[in-house]
């Protein structure tokens, strides 16, 4: 997320832009709940990324190939 830019004559760490491509997936899965995230009580919290331990060989479901089904959490 960082990047190193020059700003007057200085080079400064800046948060490098970037831009929603919206023919991407994690777009296209998103395209199809946010109908349902509208109304319904869906969310999930990330959690920390693990390093270290137990959890380090798992992925972060917001570093992976979005799965619907995964991101879908209906309210009961």
């Amino acid at each position: 997320m960082m990047g190193i830019e020059r700003r007057k004559g200085k080079d400064k760490p800046v948060i490098t832009k970037a831009l929603v491509e919206l023919d991407g997936p994690m777009f296209k899965a998103y395209d199809q709940l946010r109908r349902k995230w509208a109304v319904l009580d869906c969310y999930q919290s990330p959690g920390p990324i693990q390093f270290k331990g137990v959890g380090s060989t798992l992925l972060n479901y917001m570093v992976k190939e979005p799965n619907t089904e995964d991101m879908l959490y209906a309210a009961s």
